[in-house]
């Protein structure tokens, strides 16, 4: 029989934050290509006032 192990307050504490910063990251790196595509099409089109 395996037991499960115990997690400190602490550990589950740096796994929770560990989880938030990647999810940040990602979130970040998709709005940051969000913002390069509308950048993109909209210098193409011509529209250079929101650029």
């Amino acid at each position: 029989m395996t037991s499960t192990p115990t997690w400190t307050p602490r550990q589950i504490t740096r796994q929770a934050t560990s989880e938030v910063r990647k999810k940040m990251k990602e979130t970040t790196e998709e709005w940051i290509d969000e913002q390069c595509i509308i950048i993109d099409k909209e210098m193409t089109e011509g529209n250079s006032n929101k650029t």
